[in-house]
């Protein structure tokens, strides 16, 4: 779509101006990991005139930096562009943000989640076996997006056979810049959503939804707004993410043969290997708002002014990792930023680590070798998430 330029601040050095779209730049849409690379080279912040303005941060300490400290970068109205509806926690400052964070926690600790991998571990193996043994297959429709949303489906309580309809709203909502498609797919969840509460007050179930409804903040329950903000994060949130780390993940071992051939003969690295993967591909693209003047990454970004915060490109800074552009599926220590940092830190990265090592256990079982079929057009896309449309593989006999 074509966006409209906003008139860009007089502190803005004209040097630091680069018109650019972080839902679907050119260079983006080609490669989204690379368009970063190539950004985090030439600038170690700009300024974007799109989406109403905002400032990009591209370097792993400035990002650390912002991430830390939510007294001067609020996480309250700082969506790109803007939009109608607030999502609990994630656009809460502590104290407040804290209180919310609370009701799941719980739901998402190390404990709980590791009670959960005989059903995860089974969802994959299911999947696995309508997969053919040799051919070609499409990784994303096949496998990236009904693994993940099986998995969601059954802990939040929403109906499984209806997966395909959320991934759809899921995308249009995080990786569309047009605000007439987000708003009436914002619509269309909310009244969705609306719907699966009412049915869970007649018949309560043991799922996190119920959790939700009988979760009490300063001693109160929430209101069905309150209710509806919360369930709209977690919907989104668990129906995208995981998808795009295995396409990432799945794209590099089926290009990279030594490193499928060492999961293979060594599960026990799959762990390492998931936090490497999360290092060099980050997908997440966090934004927060300016609370009051701040100099910055050599750049001074007023009061209220947004900055978006690309995660792919913290993990490729050299200045953060040795031998950053040589993968290293047994790295250590590996402290990437895939899953943010300081009081918003992501509450269901256990949840991501335990399926996304299931699913290289599980797969290198069964189908140790497969190669990517490159795609002969664009194949990238961004906004909340970033992700690749097409992976299909070429699956060999063992």
């Amino acid at each position: 779509m074509t966006e409209t330029q906003h008139k860009v601040p007089g502190h803005v050095p004209e040097s630091a101006v680069v018109s650019w779209s972080h839902y679907d730049d050119p260079t983006l849409r080609k490669d989204p990991i690379e368009c970063y690379d190539v950004l985090r080279s030439e600038h170690r912040a700009f300024y974007s005139p799109l989406h109403g303005g905002f400032w990009v941060l591209t370097h792993y300490d400035d990002v650390l930096d912002v991430l830390q400290n939510s007294s001067q970068w609020s996480s309250v109205n700082s969506a790109i562009p803007t939009r109608p509806n607030r999502l609990l926690p994630i656009n809460l400052d502590p104290p407040e943000h804290t209180k919310y964070r609370k009701i799941i926690s719980g739901s998402f600790s190390p404990t709980s989640i590791q009670q959960l991998e005989p059903h995860i571990r089974k969802v994959t193996r299911d999947l696995l076996e309508e997969v053919s043994a040799s051919g070609e297959f499409d990784f994303i429709d096949g496998f990236a997006k009904p693994f993940p949303s099986t998995v969601f489906c059954a802990i939040f309580g929403l109906p499984q056979g209806e997966y395909r309809h959320f991934i759809r709203w899921t995308e249009m909502l995080l990786h569309s810049s047009d605000m007439k498609t987000r708003d009436r797919v914002t619509i269309e969840l909310r009244e969705y959503l609306r719907t699966l509460i009412e049915e869970h007050r007649a018949n309560p179930r043991d799922d996190l939804l119920n959790h939700l409804m009988e979760a009490e903040v300063d001693g109160a329950r929430m209101t069905e707004g309150e209710l509806l903000d919360f369930s709209h994060t977690l919907f989104t949130a668990g129906l995208d993410t995981v998808t795009n780390a295995l396409i990432f993940a799945f794209r590099h071992l089926g290009l990279n043969a030594d490193d499928r051939r060492r999961i293979t003969e060594d599960p026990d690295i799959a762990p390492s290997a998931v936090e490497e993967f999360l290092r060099l591909y980050g997908f997440v693209q966090l934004t927060r708002t300016a609370t009051s003047d701040v100099y910055i990454a050599g750049v001074e970004i007023k009061q209220g002014e947004l900055v978006l915060l690309p995660l792919a490109s913290t993990g490729r800074d050299a200045c953060a990792f040795e031998d950053v552009d040589q993968p290293d599926i047994e790295r250590h220590p590996n402290r990437h930023l895939a899953f943010g940092a300081g009081a918003h830190r992501c509450v269901g990265s256990h949840l991501a680590r335990l399926e996304l090592r299931i699913a290289l256990e599980e797969w290198h079982a069964k189908f140790p070798n497969y190669t990517v079929i490159q795609p002969s057009r664009p194949i990238g896309h961004g906004g909340g998430v970033l992700g690749l449309d097409e992976l299909r593989l070429q699956i060999e006999p063992k």
